[in-house]
């Protein structure tokens, strides 16, 4: 017997089936009878109509409701024609009256629902019942969020959406409405590119040197890492080989350099974990001294350290392409006494001059250059007006608005949230319903939404009237906390002070509009001669 006929053979993997299922039959006593296909009896239960009497799961009533939302279903699919715009052109009273207008004249005065129609009466005229404006389609009000799916469907974004329609289409407030469908779409808004840059705002100058520091780390660099301080004020520029980036090693560098030239009022960091741990916090509180964070994932609020970590980085890349074993410790050592003695571009003079008066004796013997405050308001003007950026106001995203804030998770790039707190000109705290989280964001990570509804009474959320009245302090918040009436000895770092830190309020400097064109710095002629 051959399962496939006489005349051929079995294929491995039937043989291998068969034998399997000989197996299984060999429990049992049978006969094998071939019988031809039509004489085959035929497979009953596939075949058995349903009886009478059972009942469908659905009703008479739900069956015909799910035929009509069917058929609607389908009318909202198919292609816009000209039969439909009549269809819906005669079922819209609005329209009817304007047809009759258009054919018999129209009144002195019209409600404010005729009023975008009495303005064009001199340009619409009916053709086939129809009404149009040049060679554009009045579209009737229930055609108007398919007509709007149907210029959407390509994602193309607000302005060619709004050219496509101004040559086949019209109807009152159309390119608000072509807004509000662009904005609202979820897929064009994850998909969207970033916000444009905000417009510089430059930390205020410190007064004094040793006011203000902005710490990061560098690495790891050769299985180093490099703990960089800046000055705000003189730009001296600290630097400190270590082994790991935990918040011990920040403390006991930072002692280092506090014994030599004093504790700071303020200091600037990242949001890395080392800088955000209790310990560090608590020992800048009993120390009197202020902490500042930029926003996540925006290393230009803290733009000081990071010129300085590219600056130290390329020192050290350039002593290892020169050899291939190099001493970094040397080189880090040389580089650091010849940043500090040469001018700074933003101040104009040098480090070890700007924080302790007077040059460090090198083989060079630099000349005394102008003060330091009008040229670095100069230089941060000129970074101002070079810097392309939009000029945004105090107010934006204010306190309950509903945004779209920059993901840097896995998943959609942007998500929805809405601002519970104002932290600063540049930095809002937002809420995150999808995750539950709150985030801090910088104004280039944050996109107006289209929404604003805003819930209330929900936990995370601050109310606009507090807010509004803790936005006049927050700068006085965030500015420097002074050690109070005495000052600590580098010994009792780690010692509460006698007296409450007393809050220095700074004062914003407030940036206007201004040119943008690049300005060249002319510096006078200087001759040898005259100054031997």
């Amino acid at each position: 017997l051959a399962i496939f006929g006489p005349k051929h053979g079995i294929p491995a993997c039937a043989a291998n089936r068969l034998q399997r299922w000989a197996l299984i039959m060999s429990n049992y006593m049978y006969s094998v009878e071939w019988v031809k296909s039509k004489d085959n009896v035929a497979d009953w239960l596939s075949r058995a109509p349903l009886s009478d009497s059972l009942q469908s799961d659905y009703s008479q009533d739900s069956s015909d409701d799910l035929q009509i939302h069917y058929v609607f279903d389908m009318n909202d699919q198919l292609p816009l024609d000209y039969a439909r715009v009549l269809a819906e052109t005669r079922k819209d009273p609005l329209l009817m009256q304007v047809i009759s207008y258009l054919k018999f004249g129209w009144p002195s005065k019209v409600g404010s629902e005729l009023e975008p129609y009495y303005r064009r009466k001199d340009e619409l005229f009916v053709t086939k019942d129809i009404i149009l404006w040049g060679y554009r389609v009045v579209v009737p009000a229930s055609m108007h969020t398919q007509v709007l799916q149907e210029l959407h469907s390509s994602h193309m974004g607000i302005v060619k959406i709004k050219a496509i329609a101004r040559s086949y289409v019209w109807w009152p407030m159309l390119n608000d409405n072509i807004e509000s469908q662009v904005k609202s779409c979820e897929a064009c808004n994850l998909t969207k590119d970033n916000p444009p840059k905000k417009s510089l705002i430059p930390w205020e100058w410190p007064t004094n040197p040793w006011q203000r520091l902005h710490i990061d780390f560098l690495g790891p660099f050769q299985n180093r890492y490099y703990l960089v301080v800046i000055d705000s004020h003189s730009k001296w520029l600290e630097t400190f080989p270590t082994t790991s980036m935990s918040a011990g090693v920040v403390i006991s560098c930072l002692r280092q350099i506090f014994a030599r030239f004093g504790l700071p009022e303020e200091i600037v960091s990242d949001n890395y974990s080392s800088f955000n741990s209790e310990e560090f916090k608590q020992f800048l509180q009993h120390n009197g001294i202020g902490l500042k964070h930029g926003a996540p994932f925006s290393p230009k609020s803290n733009g000081a350290a990071e010129n300085a970590v590219r600056s130290v980085k390329r020192s050290l890349k350039c002593a290892l392409a020169e050899s291939a074993s190099p001493n970094l410790n040397v080189t880090l050592n040389r580089f650091l006494l010849d940043y500090r003695n040469t001018p700074h571009c933003t101040t104009g003079v040098s480090p070890a001059q700007a924080l302790m008066g007077r040059h460090l004796r090198t083989r060079l013997d630099l000349l005394r250059p102008p003060k330091t405050s009008a040229k670095v308001e100069q230089s941060q003007m000129s970074q101002i007006k070079n810097y392309k950026g939009t000029e945004v106001s105090d107010d934006i995203f204010k306190v309950g608005s509903s945004v779209w804030a920059h993901s840097f998770c896995k998943g959609p790039k942007w998500v929805a949230a809405t601002v519970v707190e104002y932290l600063g000109p540049r930095r809002r705290r937002v809420f995150v319903p999808s995750l539950n989280l709150d985030w801090v964001r910088h104004l280039d990570q944050l996109r107006a939404s289209e929404s604003s509804v805003v819930p209330c009474g929900s936990e995370g959320y601050v109310d606009s009237t507090q807010s509004s009245q803790e936005g006049d302090t927050q700068m006085a918040n965030d500015s420097h906390e002074a050690s109070g009436a005495t000052t600590e000895s580098p010994g009792d770092l780690n010692r509460s002070p006698s007296a409450p830190p007393t809050p220095i309020v700074q004062s914003t400097t407030p940036t206007g509009v201004l040119d943008v064109r690049p300005t060249r710095i002319k510096k006078p002629l200087r001759r040898l001669i005259e100054e031997m």
